[in-house]
């Protein structure tokens, strides 16, 4: 199987998480998935990591399915994926397991600026079931909306996808020189970061609830989180047996609230 023309074949995956994926990912050379992922213009670096950089590349290719099968805007990729050490964290959420940038901002120690959508994973055992198992604890309680192993990079990626959505229909009002040139073609008055700003507040407790209830506990903290983790849900939910898309994610919008359904939707631009 070959989704994208970029991610090739030494990314296949021809299951679920069995031992045959397992063995793939155990298999996987780092550093040529790096060159691969410079080549769709993606500064990439897993820190050595088979499990991460195997995630990643899988969930590249969903990206890349989806918006060929069923053309869903969401192939956008940030312009850096960064697996950190918690001690090189100058920056960020430290008991986070991931987190997207909305700003450019000094965020390893030792390292340069990463501009705006820039994706960092947090290192974690170079193990497939262990990140595995992550998924299923996050879940244990409703924290998480789905026990998928890619939702662990997955929700970061949709956090990016969701950036370049709100930049490219409100403009772009920040640092990143970058991100105005990408962004404020024709837009006289950018206020994207204001939506952002606007989409990190907390809901009303009336709709927290059934976020909770419907989607998870993280996706009840705030709109951007909604987005993320109900993404993540119906993606990770039309994964077949072969590691590819069984049916169009959108479709799984149809078991949720009608508020959490026209939500997702307008946002995919």
């Amino acid at each position: 199987m070959k989704i994208s023309d970029e991610i090739t074949r030494q990314t296949v995956f021809r299951a679920g998480l069995t031992p045959q994926v397992c063995n793939e990912i155990k298999k996987l050379d780092v550093h040529a998935l790096e060159k691969e992922f410079a080549n769709i213009n993606v500064e990439a670096n897993f820190m050595n990591n088979k499990a991460i950089g195997g995630i990643c590349a899988l969930a590249v290719n969903l990206l890349k399915e989806a918006e060929k099968k069923f053309s869903l805007p969401v192939a956008y990729l940030p312009p850096v994926i960064r697996v950190y050490d918690k001690a090189d964290l100058l920056k960020g959420p430290a008991k986070s397991t991931g987190f997207c940038l909305t700003e450019p901002e000094t965020v390893l120690i030792n390292e340069k600026p990463f501009d705006v959508c820039s994706v960092f994973i947090k290192n974690v055992k170079d193990d497939i079931n262990y990140i595995d198992n992550m998924a299923d604890s996050s879940t244990a309680f409703h924290f998480s909306s789905t026990n998928h192993f890619t939702q662990y990079v997955l929700h970061e990626l949709f956090h990016a996808i969701h950036l370049d959505a709100i930049f490219r229909e409100k403009g772009y009002e920040g640092e990143s020189e970058f991100a105005k040139l990408k962004y404020n073609n024709n837009i006289d008055f950018p206020d994207g970061l204001m939506k952002v700003e606007d989409y990190q507040r907390k809901f009303f407790p009336f709709n927290k609830i059934r976020i909770w209830k419907n989607i998870g506990r993280y996706a009840s903290t705030s709109k951007m989180e909604l987005y993320a983790e109900t993404m993540t849900k119906i993606f990770t939910d039309c994964i077949d047996d072969n590691m590819s898309l069984k049916s169009n994610p959108m479709d799984e919008l149809k078991k949720y609230p009608d508020f959490i359904g026209n939500f997702v939707r307008g946002e995919l631009k």
